[in-house]
């Protein structure tokens, strides 16, 4: 398939693997979905879930289309591999709590702007203001692995921020990926998750499933079946019944001759050609 096929003003999309999609914006029914999260426990193959759908977004959608940026935990270096990736506006490796927020403080700003400009040309959604202005401002999806480090140190201002993004992102194009042991985070609010349509979870505690309530009961079933590594189960409608896929995540393996260096790399040299 060619790269950059796609336009990102009504929706981005992308499989993560068979049957398993990642999707942002709205759909053809008018559904939306604003926000995910993703939980799995040490060696669930949460980063391979990561990898797969940066990568698998960057592969669709050009620069102009799409925007990155990358937030890795205190102690992680997950996103290294996108540091030369065309579509990266921001990479942090190793990052402090304080400078998280002052990326997502960023974030917040552009958020802000393209608001603006949309109440000046008289318009309520990135996909009115493309038709209108014939400019093509991209989406932008901020991903951030083990995103309770938004909240250490001044969680007010932490939840604030988030808050902002969850409430009025979807319509301005900007979106949150959030990733992290489990869903729920010590100091944000239960109410925040309402903005978070599509719930990615992988291997999980038995115990912890059973107080799960990110998910209905037919989704905490197959959470509860799941392998210990490479399997998920994805809803995009806020974890309500009837709506999960279960399936097994997409890997990058050097057998196949498609490791994540070359996915990268293709990609690259597609957008400079």
């Amino acid at each position: 398939a060619a790269y950059f096929a796609e336009s990102s003003a009504r929706i981005v999309e992308t499989p993560v693997g068979d049957r398993l999609h990642f999707w942002f914006g709205d759909n053809q029914d008018g559904n939306p979905c604003a926000h995910g999260i993703l939980a799995g426990q040490t060696g669930s193959g949460k980063s391979f879930l990561l990898h797969c759908l940066i990568t698998g977004l960057a592969a669709r959608y050009s620069p102009a289309e799409l925007r990155f940026v990358l937030v890795d935990g205190k102690n992680g270096v997950e996103f290294e591999a996108y540091r030369g990736l065309p579509h990266a506006e921001v990479v942090c490796l190793r990052t402090s709590p304080a400078v998280a927020r002052s990326v997502l403080d960023d974030f917040v700003a552009e958020m802000d702007e393209r608001w603006a400009k949309f109440q000046r040309r008289n318009v309520n959604k990135l996909e009115e203001y493309r038709r209108q202005t014939g400019e093509t401002m991209p989406r932008m999806i901020m991903v951030v692995d083990e995103y309770q480090q938004l909240l250490e140190g001044d969680p007010d201002r932490g939840a604030d921020l988030l808050n902002k993004v969850l409430e009025k992102g979807r319509a301005a194009g900007i979106h949150l990926v959030l990733g992290s042991q489990t869903f729920d985070v010590r100091g944000l609010p239960a109410a925040a998750m309402r903005n978070v349509h599509l719930r990615a979870a992988l291997s999980l505690p038995i115990d912890y499933i059973q107080s799960l309530a990110a998910f209905g009961a037919e989704g905490k079933k197959l959470i509860r079946d799941l392998a210990p590594s490479g399997q998920v189960v994805i809803n995009d409608s806020s974890g309500k019944d009837g709506a999960n896929a279960r399936g097994a995540v997409a890997r990058f393996d050097a057998a196949s001759g498609c490791t994540l260096s070359q996915v990268v790399a293709g990609i690259t040299t597609a957008s400079a050609s």
